[in-house]
């Protein structure tokens, strides 16, 4: 005799697993998204406020720095000052590593001091915030743990005293 019924139980729970497997990463999938996007505004918020609250002397900072050479920029007469400043500023913060890049993508200042200099304008991160072209000076803060699977970055334009944004 066939058994209708033993075949329709063992497809109904074969139906519940595979649309419990689908509805569980679907929902994985917005909630890694949903988090990642919340991350990464509440970092350019930090990144603001923090440009926000050293902007007179990260303005006189980049005046300086942009006029030069990329070995004179490792020994920048305001590098300490400007660092102390930093580093009381970003005490007790998630913030791992901070750069202030220029349009370019000529790294002007970071708190890894081995990072000055450097050329980041063929990184897919500053590219892609330079999409619209590029305009100001910025800075990038990376907060979470230093690694690159947990780590989030957000840059947020720094306006110059020569500089200011258009939409100001």
């Amino acid at each position: 005799m066939f058994k209708l019924l033993r075949y329709f139980s063992i497809t109904s729970l074969l139906s519940i697993a595979i649309a419990a497997a689908v509805f569980g990463y679907c929902y994985r999938t917005f909630a890694y998204r949903s988090l990642t996007e919340t991350g990464q505004a509440n970092n350019a918020t930090v990144a603001r406020a923090l440009a926000n609250a050293v902007s007179t002397q990260l303005a006189r900072y980049i005046a300086t720095a942009e006029s030069m050479s990329a070995v004179q920029l490792q020994s920048h007469p305001a590098k300490d000052e400007f660092s102390a400043l930093l580093a009381r500023n970003i005490q007790g913060l998630s913030i791992v590593k901070l750069k202030v890049i220029d349009p370019r993508g000529l790294t002007l200042y970071s708190t890894s001091p081995n990072q000055i200099s450097d050329d980041e304008s063929t990184n897919p991160g500053f590219m892609a915030a330079n999409s619209t072209g590029p305009s100001m000076p910025s800075v990038v803060g990376t907060r979470g743990a230093a690694t690159a699977t947990t780590s989030a970055s957000a840059r947020t334009e720094v306006p110059t005293p020569t500089r200011r944004r258009s939409d100001s």
